[in-house]
């Protein structure tokens, strides 16, 4: 599992392309959490391989509870979701947070 917060400049493809370039090296077992501030909002994208899915880890209900955190929405799929809010001091409390449901 590779859950962090990224704090250089990034944009939301990249994150998203760091996300499932890390879940892709890891192997089908992984967990990735990635968060960052994109243009002034918190955004999170996490994805979760095949064998990670099969045991119950849901990327789209952990986007949900993060961004819960972030004061916003989000969710997807098994496999890869995203999601933000509007505040961006919880950023690290909320990748904390889906860290904690995955356990």
């Amino acid at each position: 599992m590779v859950a962090t917060k990224i704090d250089s400049g990034v944009n939301a493809d990249q994150l998203r392309s760091l996300t499932t370039a890390v879940a892709a090296q890891l192997g089908s077992a992984s967990v990735v959490i990635l968060g960052a501030e994109v243009a002034a909002k918190p955004i999170v994208m996490i994805a979760s391989g095949s064998d990670a899915q099969q045991q119950g880890v849901r990327a789209g209900e952990l986007a949900k509870i993060a961004s819960a955190v972030l004061g916003g929405g989000g969710g997807g799929k098994a496999d890869f979701a995203q999601g933000g809010g509007s505040d961006a001091t919880k950023l690290s409390q909320a990748i904390h947070e889906a860290v904690a449901a995955i356990k």
